[in-house]
């Protein structure tokens, strides 16, 4: 039997999707069901094949690695949308599963140039060429995408039609100028093009109309997650549902008197009597070690309070008087307690937490 157990909405998915493609209505959605490998951590700690399986009508799966699309055995669970990798691929040998799984890549750098030029496969693969207007991290500089496409387009490994694609590095900062400086650059770069373009984000989605273009590629805000909140706590939720609502159990009930401390390094005393619930999650199980004390949890309608250090196995609540009973279920995130709230007492974002989940924790698909 499992202590922690992840609930998925399958319904409050779809209502998010739905959110989504009312507010980017022009653009066809690229689903991100990005994985982890040996943790939960596929579809941003949902499961992708799961996912996968309900947002049965996006237009495409966006992965970053081969090895998540192959082992998450995407193309075999009847999934029939188009995959997407946007790290494109990481060695030669790749390209020959890459094409024989219809798969879709991004090319990024030189050197994939160079494999590419120098190999032979049996069909041709669709690429996305990724044009770096200002983050840094991968494309080709402006300057360089004319050379680029040109070799693209003579390379007998590569369909004919090539599409484009950026990543905006500040569109959840409402007031950045930077987000409106990368999609004219792209633009720019690609007007002149045929293909599809990509530049929205999830947070550009919201934030960024001009961005949405031919496909938008959500992640965060699929699972229920506000994009623009980083680590600001909440915001407007834009009508999202929380997807997973993450739950353990009250496995012992102590007694303080004031002055005295729980848990390792005491780096907590209480300041009056008061009780404190023993909750059987910790950081072996994904719950950030370094949440901070008065971070919330919700049980039986009430709000209380994270004491002492997290441990592998368990964390420490101040309850106060409250009669709470052992075996009490206990929320630490979901749909009474916001994961952006817990996040932002973590000194993170609700990324890291949805990702951080071990395989102790059970999921259950509602």
């Amino acid at each position: 039997m499992y202590t922690v157990n992840a609930y998925i909405s399958k319904s409050a998915l779809r209502h998010n999707l739905k959110v989504i493609k009312k507010l980017a209505a022009g653009s066809k959605i690229i689903a991100m069901v990005k994985a982890k490998a040996k943790a939960k951590a596929n579809a941003y700690g949902h499961g992708s094949l799961e996912i996968a399986e309900i947002l049965y009508d996006v237009d495409f799966f966006g992965v970053a690695r081969l090895h998540e699309a192959l082992a998450l055995a995407l193309r075999n669970s009847g999934v029939q949308q188009r995959i997407f990798l946007t790290e494109g691929f990481l060695e030669k040998d790749e390209l020959y599963q890459i094409a024989e799984n219809n798969l879709e890549i991004v090319v990024h750098h030189e050197w994939q140039l160079e494999m590419l030029n120098n190999i032979e496969l049996k069909k041709p693969i669709s690429v996305w060429l990724k044009v770096d207007t200002g983050m840094h991290r991968l494309g080709f500089s402006v300057d360089k995408i004319a050379g680029v496409l040109s070799f693209l387009s003579n390379c007998p490994q590569v369909k004919p039609i090539i599409n484009f694609m950026t990543h905006l590095s500040s569109a959840d900062e409402p007031d950045s100028a930077k987000t409106a400086e990368q999609i004219s650059c792209f633009k720019s770069a690609v007007s002149n093009h045929k293909g599809f373009f990509s530049a929205a984000n999830t947070a550009a989605i919201f934030n960024n109309p001009e961005s949405h273009m031919d496909y938008v590629r959500p992640g965060i805000a699929l699972y229920g997650a506000n994009p623009l909140c980083s680590y600001k706590g909440t915001s407007n939720n834009y009508e999202l549902k929380p997807v997973m609502s993450l739950f353990s159990k009250v496995i012992a009930i102590q007694e303080l008197r004031t002055f005295e401390s729980v848990g390792y390094n005491p780096i907590w005393k209480t300041d009056r009597p008061t009780k404190i619930a023993v909750v059987a999650i910790g950081y072996g199980d994904g719950y950030p070690r370094h949440a901070k004390g008065g971070t919330p949890v919700y049980i039986d309608g009430q709000y209380f309070p994270l004491v002492g250090r997290i441990s592998m196995d368990m964390i420490t609540i101040d309850i106060g008087d409250a009669d709470i009973k052992i075996t009490e279920k206990v929320e630490l995130w979901g749909e009474n307690l916001s994961i952006n709230i817990v996040a932002a007492h973590a000194g993170t974002i609700s990324y890291e937490l949805l990702c951080s989940l071990t395989q102790r924790v059970k999921y259950h698909y509602v």
